[in-house]
C-alpha cells in the first residue's frame, strides 16, 4: 500500500512541476490576429478595389487610345494619299484642258491679229480714195482745172488785205487742188506760196500766229548762215524770227515764232512750228523745200506741223 501512495504523489508533483501549456496562449495571440486581419479588410477592400479598379481602367484607355490613334493615323495616311492621288489626277486634267484651251485661244488671238491688219490694210486704203475724192470734188467745185493756178492767185492775191473775204472752205479746197494739179505747171510754186501766206495770214488777223510787225528779235544770233542749231531732247524757242535758208536745225520747236524761207539750202529734222507766221517766197524750191510746203498744206490748219527734209 505505502508503494503505491508514493507513486501517486510522485505523478501529482511531477504534473505541477510540468510548465504551463503554451497553446492556450498561442490560441490568443491566433485570435487576435484573425481579429485585425478582419479589422483592416473592412477598410482595405473598399479602398483598395476602387483604386485598383481605376488604374486598370485608366491603363486600358491609355493602351486604347494609342491604338485609337496609331489606327486613325494610319487611316488618315491612307486617305491623304488616295485623295492626293485623285486631286493630282483631276489637276493634270484640268491642266490639260487648260493648255488645250490656250493653244486655241492663242491662234484665236493670230486670227485677231491678221484681222487688225487687214483692218488697217481697209483703213489705209479707204482715206487714200477719200483723199482722192476730195481732190476730185474740189477741182469740181473751182470747175476749169486748167486755169485753176490763175484763178488761185488773182482772188488770194486781191484778198491778202482782209483774209477774211475767202472763206476757209475755198481755201481749203485750193490747198486739196494744189495736192492734185502737177507740179510743172506754169505757176505751180507761186501759187503754193500764196496759198501758205494767206492762210497763215488768216490765222494772223484772228490772232493765232504772231504779227511781224511786232516781232524783231533774231532766234538765233550768229551771222551769215552755215550754222548748226541742234536741241537735245526737242528744245523750245518762242516769239522770235527765224531764217531757215543756209542753216542746219535739228530737234527744235519753234512756237508763235515768225518763219521765213526765201529759197536756197534747207535742212531740218524733226523740227516742229506752233502757232507760226510763215512768210514763203520761193518760186523754185529744192527738194528738201518742197517737203517743207507740202507739209504746211497738208496740215489742217498750220497749228502744229512737224517737219524732216531729209
Amino acid at each position: 500500500m505505502p508503494a503505491t501512495v508514493c507513486n501517486t504523489e510522485s505523478l501529482s508533483d511531477r504534473i505541477h512541476a510540468l510548465p504551463p501549456k503554451r497553446h492556450q496562449l498561442y490560441s490568443v495571440h491566433m485570435a487576435t490576429s484573425k481579429n485585425r486581419f478582419k479589422a483592416n479588410a473592412y477598410w482595405f477592400f473598399p479602398v483598395v478595389v476602387p483604386i485598383t479598379l481605376l488604374l486598370i481602367g485608366w491603363v486600358s484607355g491609355g493602351f486604347a487610345w494609342v491604338a485609337r490613334s496609331w489606327v486613325d493615323g494610319r487611316i488618315e495616311t491612307k486617305l491623304d494619299t488616295r485623295v492626293d492621288q485623285r486631286i493630282t489626277t483631276r489637276l493634270e486634267k484640268i491642266d490639260d484642258r487648260l493648255a488645250s484651251i490656250d493653244g486655241r485661244l492663242s491662234k484665236i488671238e493670230g486670227w485677231k491679229e491678221g484681222l487688225a491688219s487687214d483692218v488697217r490694210i481697209l483703213k489705209q486704203s479707204q482715206s487714200s480714195q477719200e483723199k482722192r475724192i476730195a481732190q476730185a470734188e474740189a477741182m469740181n467745185r473751182v470747175q476749169d482745172p486748167v486755169r485753176i493756178l490763175a484763178v488761185m492767185r488773182v482772188e488770194i492775191e486781191g484778198a491778202m488785205g482782209n483774209p477774211r473775204l475767202i472763206p476757209p472752205q475755198r481755201v481749203a479746197d485750193y490747198k486739196a487742188v494744189l495736192m492734185s494739179v502737177p507740179q510743172d505747171a506754169s505757176g505751180y510754186w507761186r501759187t503754193v506760196n500764196a496759198v501758205v501766206n494767206f492762210e497763215s495770214s488768216t490765222r494772223q488777223s484772228y490772232g493765232l500766229a504772231p504779227d511781224p510787225a511786232k516781232v524783231a528779235r533774231p532766234c538765233m544770233t550768229t551771222g551769215e548762215g552755215g550754222n548748226i542749231f541742234e536741241g537735245s531732247g526737242g528744245v523750245r524757242i518762242d516769239d522770235c524770227v527765224v531764217d531757215l535758208e543756209t542753216n542746219i536745225f535739228i530737234n527744235l520747236t519753234f512756237v508763235n515764232c515768225v518763219v521765213r524761207y526765201r529759197g536756197g539750202i534747207l535742212r531740218l529734222n524733226h523740227v516742229r512750228f506752233v502757232n507760226c507766221r510763215f512768210i514763203i517766197e520761193a518760186t523754185s524750191p529744192t527738194v528738201p523745200a518742197q517737203k517743207l510746203l507740202f507739209a504746211i498744206l497738208s496740215s489742217a490748219d498750220q497749228s502744229s506741223i512737224v517737219v524732216s527734209t531729209g
